[in-house]
């Protein structure tokens, strides 16, 4: 279980971030044992030459360290291939190959989730209403999931808190690089 986490952090520093090259291996592969065991790349085409290069390099060492860092953090690695990655979001174009988690990771197929974003220079009004609707949607069991910036994102949060409910917060960067600060 450890080893598949480790490929997945070196599947994402082969390929980066929510990358369209990403998505393409992945759509052709099964589970990521398969992808760090492919020693092929070049249906990937020419004008990917670095990815491939990226992915053919089995060095596993700072993937390592990705997952050292993240136990000791205590960050849950999920694969695009793991039973708690959530299917929804396997549908969309490009979908991030791992997902970093911290607390308790439920599974996303369990509960119905609603996402809320908004400015990050909210108006009184529009924070009450961000935290009204959150707070009555944890209430009825809904997952409310948004990003970690100040403003609406952080008035939804806030708002399934004083619930009692459950929150996911979505970072658009590494852990430990929080943008804005």
């Amino acid at each position: 279980m450890m080893k598949e986490k480790i490929l997945y952090i070196w599947f994402q520093m082969a390929t980066g971030i929510c990358n369209r090259v990403a998505t393409e291996v992945l759509s052709r592969f099964n589970n990521i044992t398969e992808i760090y065991n492919c020693n092929d790349f070049a249906f990937l085409g020419d004008d990917k030459s670095r990815y491939i290069s990226n992915l053919e390099n089995k060095d596993t060492a700072s993937a390592f360290e990705v997952m050292k860092k993240c136990s000791s953090l205590g960050v849950s690695v999920i694969g695009y291939y793991d039973e708690l990655y959530p299917e929804q979001l396997r549908e969309i174009k490009i979908p991030p190959s791992v997902l970093y988690a911290i607390g308790n990771v439920k599974d996303f197929k369990s509960n119905p989730c609603v996402a809320m974003v908004g400015t990050r220079n909210m108006t009184d009004y529009g924070k009450a209403v961000a935290e009204d609707f959150s707070y009555v949607l944890s209430q009825s069991g809904v997952y409310i999931i948004s990003g970690l910036a100040k403003g609406i994102d952080t008035a939804a949060h806030r708002g399934a808190v004083m619930a009692g409910g459950y929150t996911i917060a979505v970072l658009g960067n590494p852990i430990g690089d929080v943008y804005p600060k």
